[in-house]
């Protein structure tokens, strides 16, 4: 083997035609992974350090000529990568946790796979000249870049786009670590992947900004996936102006008349939960906490009509309703008092303030520890049944007949109107029907999802089916006339296939950032397009994503909004998130988030990522 034998043949040429020198001897690299690293540990081959002058600035300088290979390291938790490009350690960039190499001038992540292919010793740095000689060769003729371009300039500087596409490919796989970033073949299906999405999605944009745009991209999926972390954590993101030229206007100078601040508790810092929006009539109910109910009219968004608050220790944590004739029953899951009723007559008067009064509350004294977390109102075709489906955590699934219920006087929500009498689950967070009204679906907790045949006189469970990666069931949602069924769960969402037997098939998933749950019932929400192609997803403590599902066994990150609020520190977040389409073509979003109350965004379309503009058409 002829280990560093031609050291200070291949040292001395790229010393004279890369970086600069001094008379001296001195020298500077440069360290770039995804984009520029500041505040790493960066030495050669000897041990020399190399200083960095500027913090802003990728760039190290050597005092005396280096000994190849260039070594730049982590600096325990202040290394960092500038993906916003601005200079400064936000929240916007991520960890620098890695190990680069490089016989350049320059530190990154394609100088580092050629070093790392010629048997490099780790420990003394020796490596087979020959094999870096040959690697340097099939990288740059594989993937067609000069070697002037792969040793020297970052994804920015070159005028060719493989180098970009390179670099992140070669990002994704030393972070997830899914196959061996020297086995070029094995690159092949990524490079792919992502020079397609160059080519068909960011042609508009020039080689420099299309590589900025697609790092911070690639760098928030990671992130919701927690393949890495924050350089700042515990403060708000932001979306840099490259990746979406809307959002700063949109949400970060959101007026104030276009929020309604709930009143929620100071101490506990919580308020709006959950929301069910009648776009008809311009009201939308809230589960607000503390505050038990809150009723808005969303045509004025900052005018809150009213507030109902059962009792000091309620807390209202879901919130549906129905129409029957000229009054509706609003049903607020509360998880102390577990279900209160209210009722609205006549509708005509639903945007007047204290239009609605308590008609009764149901609590079940025999499962003291049961909490509400979810009620939902829904018809079956069997026996005409019109019923309130109660997700009771310990009590499980509690199915009440509520066809005699006129939304005009008190009733009794109690254990006679029950049309269950052994129970449905044993965790059980919520519950939603199939288009055929026959089929119930419940999150069941670790349990994870079962299927419910309510067509007969007593509720049947067909089939108990854990979640893919023994994950947590908490929020279930599905639209008419769909047979897929959308499940929040403790790391994020899953995607499955259901049909009118009530068979359950896993079809795909998406883990968020901010997903997590605790005894409260903190969960992700969601609310689908019409063309069930987005999925808006509320993020907890990561603000607010939105999904491409065109393929639900692939979900992809295609919008995001963060919120002023939307972080763990301040123990506050996003809840619970509805997109109104209405007829003129406006996508209309309400967001449902503690310190800011009722959030309303004029188009959804504000959101999307640029590649992704199309996604709501």
């Amino acid at each position: 083997m002829a280990v560093k034998s031609l050291i200070f043949i291949i040292t001395s040429i790229f010393i004279l035609s890369c970086g600069e020198s001094s008379s001296s001897g001195g020298m500077s690299v440069r360290v770039y992974s995804q984009a520029p690293v500041l505040r790493a540990v960066v030495k050669d081959a000897k041990g020399q350090i190399a200083i960095q002058k500027d913090l802003s600035k990728n760039s190290y300088y050597f005092n005396s000529s280096p000994v190849f290979p260039v070594i730049a390291t982590t600096n325990s938790r202040d290394s960092f990568i500038d993906v916003d490009f601005d200079g400064n350690k936000t929240a916007s960039d991520i960890l620098f946790d890695d190990t680069l190499y490089s016989m350049s001038s320059l530190i990154s992540l394609s100088t580092t796979s050629v070093i790392e292919s010629a048997d490099l010793n780790t420990s003394s740095y020796e490596y087979n000249v020959t094999k870096y000689k040959d690697s340097l060769a099939l990288y740059t003729h594989k993937f067609s870049i000069s070697s002037g371009d792969f040793l020297n300039k970052t994804p920015l500087e070159s005028s060719q786009i493989n180098l970009a596409v390179l670099t992140d490919t070669l990002y994704d796989a030393r972070v997830n670590g899914d196959f061996n970033a020297t086995n070029l073949d094995a690159l092949d299906k990524k490079y792919n992947t992502t020079q397609n999405f160059y080519r068909e999605y960011l042609t508009a944009l020039d080689i420099a900004s299309a590589a900025k745009y697609n790092a911070f991209y690639n760098v928030l999926n990671l992130l919701d996936r927690k393949k890495i972390t924050r350089a700042q954590q515990n403060t708000r993101a932001d979306i840099p102006a490259v990746l979406n030229a809307d959002y700063r206007s949109n949400i970060e100078n959101l007026p104030p008349s276009a929020m309604l601040s709930s009143m929620y508790n100071q101490d506990s810092n919580l308020a709006y939960w959950a929301m069910k929006i009648d776009s008809v009539k311009n009201i939308a109910y809230l589960a607000a906490g503390n505050d038990g109910m809150d009723t808005v009219d969303i045509s004025k968004p900052s005018l809150r009509l009213e507030n109902q608050e059962q009792n000091s220790s309620g807390f209202g944590t879901s919130v549906d309703f129905f129409d029957r004739e000229d009054a509706r029953c609003i049903f607020l899951a509360d998880q102390e008092n577990q279900a209160v009723v209210y009722g609205l007559w006549p509708l005509d008067h639903a945007n007047d303030a204290n239009a609605s009064s308590q008609l009764g509350v149901y609590h079940n004294p025999s499962i003291t520890s049961a909490k509400t977390f979810d009620v939902d109102f829904t018809k079956s075709n069997a026996n005409n049944l019109e019923l309130l489906l109660v997700s009771n955590s310990t009590a499980g699934l509690e199915i009440f007949d509520i066809r005699d219920v006129t939304c005009k006087t008190p009733f009794e929500l109690n254990a006679t109107r029950k049309i269950n009498s052994t129970a449905i689950g044993s965790d059980t967070h919520s519950s939603v029907v199939a288009s055929n009204q026959k089929i119930v679906y419940v999150a069941d907790g670790v349990n994870g999802l079962l299927s419910v045949d309510i067509s007969g006189s007593q509720p049947q469970i067909l089939s108990t089916t854990p979640l893919n990666n023994s994950e947590i069931a908490y929020n279930l949602h599905m639209v008419a006339n769909s047979n897929e069924l959308y499940v929040s769960t403790d790391k994020g969402i899953q995607i499955y296939n259901t049909d009118n037997t009530g068979v359950i098939e896993y079809r795909g998933s998406y883990s968020t950032e901010g997903s997590r749950a605790n005894t409260l019932g903190e969960t992700l929400r969601v609310s689908l397009s019409k063309n069930h192609k987005a999925l808006f997803v509320a993020d907890i403590t990561a603000g607010m994503k939105i999904l491409d599902i065109t393929d639900s066994t692939n979900p992809t990150l295609c919008g995001a909004a963060y919120f002023s609020g939307a972080n763990i520190i301040e123990r506050t977040a996003v809840r619970d998130v509805s997109i109104i389409e209405r007829d003129n073509g406006r996508k209309e979003l309400y967001i449902a988030n503690d310190s800011n109350g009722l959030i309303y965004i004029d188009d959804a379309k504000h959101l999307l990522f640029e590649h992704c503009k199309n996604l709501l058409d």
